[in-house]
């Protein structure tokens, strides 16, 4: 494998592994995947660079920031790249690789050549393609319905929680522009150019010529030059009133709540009118919180995600995680398809709904009858892991119900159960789940689930098992034609009639653009 094929497949590997680190990858890839940072490229600009669309080989885009010589220094790229590798959260978005390329260039100054240092600084990021926020923002007569508001509104907070509470991390420049919307409509928080690390201190003074944007600029910050945690929270209080409104003046408060009464009167049931109304009212009452001049009348960011659970639930949120908290599994019995003399899979998705990484291991009841190895896992925050269990091939179907238990702890650091090489899965995780249960800190849950074979030709559902299985890269299902179609790293496409159980294979071709 070449240098420049290595560095794909790195970087496609933090593609298909959303708890991998970012890597360094090296300046000639930036150069291919954008044909060399062509301007047909260009898909958006920050403060700090360009932003171009890459594409890789295996058609999957990714988005490549060029930082501006000029602006950037080297600490300041220090602090962003740092920045990004501990912000890993669902409603971030995720930096898979990095580029910090200086080269000696000869050149002519003032009549003489010279050696002179040419520097490359790149960020490599996830394609995120629903557009940015501010292309979503509409008043409360038309554009998005609350409760899709609404979503979007919990989605910022809990980025914004991660990166205060977990982190410590201020942002500075939050605004519309700087939340991307993915095709489900999830906001991500992204642009982290003037993102400060705090650590313990509650704010800092910075005598730097002030960056950010006007009109979402904290007045601490605009006027003295002081950063602090509630400077991201005056700027959040601009964007949900946006949200809610359409605009970040400040809005006469009555005519709000009416408009919104009657365009929830519209769609909805009496009771669904009346639950959604007191979300709004409340949002709003959040977002003019958020904005009071005096940084302490500002809520925390987790006093707001306390406030939004409460007016979602009707009581407060309970932060000790139970059983049914950490980890939502689905299903909770496993069917295979059984077919004689073949290894049979089932898919076992696994949805962490919590700001922390989450620990799981699988357990078999009868060991023989299953492939054990990498049972066992982290789930991400705020994300879905999908594990696929096989059952070893076997002549007879199951005599009778199998069980397995999923025992799962919440991780509390950031280096725990990783970088775990094959063959030691089963160890590592075994040590871990023990040290737990010893040391008391946190629970170990555990949950029982039970395994059944579907007879043959009664088959429920079916992995599509390829011998490049492990590059499939997406799979989706015809909506009018009995095929599950998969997009794979190889450049091609394999289409499956599950009806009449076969498939055919071809090259893809890529013609849709996105927008970032």
């Amino acid at each position: 494998m070449g240098d420049e094929d290595s560095a794909y497949y790195l970087l496609e590997s933090r593609l298909r592994d959303p708890s991998a680190d970012p890597t360094d990858l090296p300046l000639s890839l930036f150069k291919s995947i954008t044909n060399n940072f062509s301007d047909k490229e260009v898909i958006g600009s920050g403060g700090f660079g360009v932003v171009y669309k890459g594409v890789l080989p295996s058609g999957i885009f990714v988005a490549v920031k060029k930082l501006s010589d000029a602006l950037v220094e080297d600490k300041l790229f220090q602090d962003e790249v740092a920045c990004l590798i501990r912000a890993k959260h669902r409603n971030i978005v995720r930096l898979l690789g990095y580029c910090a390329d200086t080269q000696g260039k000869i050149t002519e100054y003032k009549g003489e050549l010279i050696m002179a240092k040419v520097r490359a600084r790149l960020l490599c990021f996830e394609y995120v393609s629903g557009g940015s926020l501010d292309m979503h923002l509409e008043d409360e007569f038309c554009g998005l319905e609350w409760h899709q508001r609404y979503i979007i509104i919990k989605g910022i907070c809990h980025g914004l929680r991660h990166l205060h509470e977990e982190q410590k991390i201020i942002h500075m420049d939050l605004k519309p522009q700087n939340i991307l919307m993915d095709p489900n409509m999830v906001p991500k928080i992204t642009d982290f150019g003037l993102s400060r690390l705090i650590g313990i201190q509650q704010s800092r003074i910075i005598t730097m010529n002030n960056f950010g944007t006007l009109g979402y600029m904290a007045p601490e910050y605009s006027h003295h030059g002081t950063i602090k945690f509630k400077s991201d929270i005056y700027s959040l209080g601009v964007i949900l009133l946006e949200l809610i409104t359409g605009t970040r003046m400040p809005p006469n408060i009555e005519n709000v709540h009416k408009n919104w009464k009657n365009r929830l009167q519209e769609t909805l049931s009496y009771s669904s009118v009346e639950a959604s109304y007191k979300q709004v009212k409340r949002c709003v009452q959040v977002a003019l919180n958020c904005m009071e001049t005096d940084s302490e009348k500002r809520p925390s960011i987790g006093e707001i995600v306390k406030i939004l659970n409460e007016i979602e639930t009707g009581y407060e949120e309970d932060e000790t995680p139970t059983s049914t908290q950490l980890l939502c599994i689905h299903p909770l019995e496993l069917r295979f398809p059984f077919k004689p003399n073949h290894s049979i899979t089932c898919p076992l998705h696994l949805t962490n709904n919590t700001d922390h990484r989450v620990a799981f291991r699988l357990q078999p009841e009868r060991l023989e009858r299953y492939f054990t190895e990498w049972l066992c896992g982290v789930a991400p925050p705020r994300s879905t892991y999908t594990l696929i269990v096989t059952m070893r091939d076997r002549q007879q179907s199951l005599p009778a119900t199998d069980e397995f238990l999923i025992e799962q702890s919440r991780l509390r650091g950031e280096t725990e159960l990783k970088d775990i090489s094959q063959g030691k899965a089963e160890t590592e995780y075994d040590n871990f789940f023990t040290e737990v249960k010893e040391k008391g800190v946190d629970p170990v849950l555990e949950q029982t689930l039970t395994a059944v074979c579907d007879p043959e030709g009664n088959i429920t559902a079916e992995i599509i098992s390829t011998v490049d299985f492990d590059k499939m890269v997406s799979m989706d299902v015809h909506p009018t034609k009995p095929w599950i179609i998969t997009s794979h790293f190889n450049g091609h496409i394999c289409i499956w009639n599950y009806q009449t159980k076969s498939s055919c294979t071809g090259e893809l071709e890529w013609k849709t653009d996105y927008v970032y």
